[in-house]
């Protein structure tokens, strides 16, 4: 039955295959001393990288060995015909939106053309050209940047021509046999739950035409769409309760059009009728005019009743009460304390805690924690055999100041997003006791997975090297580091 229904929903609605783009990936030619390897299977296709930009970033940094920039958006920037692009954006957006543009300066395509061709992109346009680099080695950018894209659709096709063939499920009787079916599968929604799905979906493909609307409002579809909701909450079926809620918007939106008369109608036509049995002609004399004000005076001090009774109920659950004080005036006191059990609630203790949301190992045993540190690149001063260029190391140092590798990867995301940006490091000397620091020196804990904690040892190590080349280990290099402290 399942798939009888899948097969009608393609009838009405056929699934359009997705588009596959072919993508050059390059290395900026400024930075070919700092970026080791290139990409050398060119062109890749968009179904084996994914869909965002931020996929084809992770590509590049998986391929050449940058793991340590996997989950950081600001390390790489990515470069599309001159603009700077942003990782949330789509690929199927930038090379529809700006790369197909930037290589058709006098297009004259129209929308539902440009949008026809999404199907075989490469035959209409070469692949799209990215250029990849890390950020700030070439200094400031100059590039604009693309945050967001609005997407040029075709004129929207009138759903009563594009859905057409869906009358035919009314016209043969096809609305009371999908209303049935719900009937009878919404009993046992665990166990149906795929074939209900299938149903909602071609009642949902059912309902792009108004004659359908209106036939399933003619047989009281809302009351059971309604209590079959209901009862999918109750059991946590969340997939069909979103399709019902789809379903039964469409239809009220219908009954408002058509003029059904709702709850709100009838009370509004009950006031009219009021109105005119207390004013008969205009003149004040209608023979209920007393009895009605009189209701409505009564409604009203009711409400008041009403709203006061809430009001000192939230007063009560703030722990709060309204008295009279000695000259005559209302005030608000507390009448038991606010933070009731607030003694209660678990603290770090002695150990390592987050500078920002002050929690450690204790509370967070999974979550990494690091320490700010400044480390610049040294000149021994002594070559070896005989060499009159001496060896380079790295000497650190720290005011171990600690934060969370994730609070940290927060910070720099909102002081990116500021009106006035924040490059990471700007942001995190503020959190440094307005301190240098370049780099976070991962402290592993008891719990925390290896692989986490050995990523970002990568990581570390990788913004070590940004500040130029050291000849050795890292065991020496580390060695040195402590030597040089001491």
């Amino acid at each position: 039955m399942t798939f009888i229904l899948e097969q009608l929903c393609n009838l009405i609605c056929p699934s359009k295959p997705e588009a596959v783009y072919m993508l050059i990936l390059n290395k900026a030619h400024t930075q070919e001393e700092f970026i080791r390897g290139s990409m050398t299977k060119n062109p890749y296709s968009s179904a084996e990288i994914g869909p965002l930009m931020r996929d084809v970033k992770n590509k590049i940094c998986q391929q050449l060995d940058l793991l340590g920039l996997l989950e950081d958006d600001y390390g790489m920037e990515l470069l599309v015909a001159g603009n700077i692009i942003s990782l949330d954006l789509s690929v199927a957006q930038v090379y529809e939106l700006v790369w197909k543009k930037s290589n058709q300066p006098s297009t004259s395509l129209t929308n539902s053309a440009l949008l026809a061709s999404n199907a075989a992109p490469s035959r209409d346009c070469p692949p799209m050209t990215v250029t990849y680099r890390l950020q700030g080695l070439d200094g400031e950018a100059t590039e604009p940047m693309i945050k967001e894209l609005e997407e040029d659709r075709e004129e929207s096709q009138d759903p009563e021509i594009e859905f057409a063939i869906a009358g035919a499920v009314r016209e043969y009787g096809g609305l009371e046999i999908l209303l049935d079916m719900i009937k009878s599968l919404r009993d046992d929604f665990k166990s149906n739950q795929e074939e209900m799905v299938a149903v909602l979906d071609l009642l949902n493909h059912c309902c792009k035409i108004r004659e359908n609307r209106r036939g399933l409002l003619r047989l009281g579809a809302l009351s059971l769409l309604l209590e079959t909701a209901r009862r999918a909450f109750s059991v946590d079926a969340m997939e069909p309760a979103e399709g019902i809620l789809l379903i039964v918007e469409s239809l009220t939106l219908e009954a408002n059009e058509k003029g059904v008369a709702g709850e709100n109608e009838i009370g509004a036509r009950a006031e009219n009728l009021l109105d005119t049995l207390a004013d008969k002609e205009g003149k004040g004399d209608g023979f209920l005019g007393e009895k009605v004000r009189a209701l409505r005076d009564a409604t009203k001090d009711e409400m008041r009743r009403r709203a006061l009774r809430k009001r000192q109920e939230l007063l009560k659950g703030l722990g709060m009460h309204q008295e009279v004080s000695s000259d005559g005036g209302k005030r608000i006191v507390v009448s038991q304390p606010i933070l009731e059990g607030f003694d209660d609630v678990e603290e770090e203790g002695d150990g390592l805690a987050c500078m920002v949301c002050r929690e450690g190992y204790k509370l967070r045993p999974t979550d990494l924690l690091g320490v700010y540190s400044y480390s610049k690149r040294v000149n021994l001063g002594v070559g070896t055999s005989g060499s009159a260029r001496g060896e380079c190391v790295y000497t650190t140092v720290s005011y171990f100041n600690i934060i969370h590798f994730q609070c940290h990867q927060e910070a720099k995301r909102a002081d990116a997003a500021l009106k006035n940006p924040k490059k990471e490091w700007e942001g995190a000397m503020l959190r440094n006791n307005e301190s240098l620091c370049n780099s976070l020196f991962p402290v592993k804990g008891p719990l925390v997975p290896l692989a986490q904690y050995l990523r970002y040892v990568d990581q570390y190590w990788d913004n070590l090297n940004a500040l130029g080349r050291a000849d050795g280990s890292r065991l020496r290099l580390l060695t040195y580091d402590i030597v040089l402290v001491s």
